[in-house]
């Protein structure tokens, strides 16, 4: 987990411009998309959250989210550019929501990612309205979304 996360950070080092920097970020969306994989599985999602047990589901879950909030407040700070279309900023706020679905369904466990993630105003109806219904909808189908069925879940929590 420390190692996803410091993988996402090498984008907001400024050692790094063009091409390098392009590279990292391919990088940071491959582990982070990876991420988004793993927990739309049930089976993987219970062997990482320990969902068998519901104090340790909340602790590891809540562990997972705070060392992530670390990180994303760096994203969200960051200077325009260095995370191209907040693409990692998603991902984090996908796979929390995806981390708090599967608490909520295999353990009967509510975490309180904005809460854990400290997400104001814009940062928190992005979650509320945009990763939440992605995460739930690639859940339900245990894969990712493609554009035409993230279209058509956005559409609908728009409409909300």
């Amino acid at each position: 987990w420390h190692a996803a996360l410091q993988t996402a950070m090498l984008i907001l080092d400024d050692a790094f411009e063009g091409h390098k920097l392009f590279e990292y970020h391919q990088n940071a969306r491959d582990v982070w998309s990876g991420f988004s994989l793993t927990f739309a599985s049930k089976r993987a999602s219970e062997a990482i959250l320990l969902t068998h047990d519901k104090v340790k589901c909340r602790e590891r879950a809540t562990w997972m989210l705070t060392t992530m909030q670390t990180c994303l407040a760096r994203l969200q700070k960051a200077p325009q550019g260095r995370d191209h279309n907040d693409v990692i900023e998603a991902y984090f706020n996908q796979v929390a929501a995806m981390i708090a679905t599967q608490c909520r369904l295999l353990a009967n466990v509510d975490i309180d990612v904005p809460k854990l993630l400290k997400l104001k105003k814009i940062q928190l109806a992005m979650y509320r309205r945009i990763a939440v219904p992605l995460a739930e909808e690639m859940i339900r189908k245990k894969r990712l979304n493609d554009s035409a069925v993230a279209e058509k879940v956005l559409k609908k929590a728009i409409r909300k």
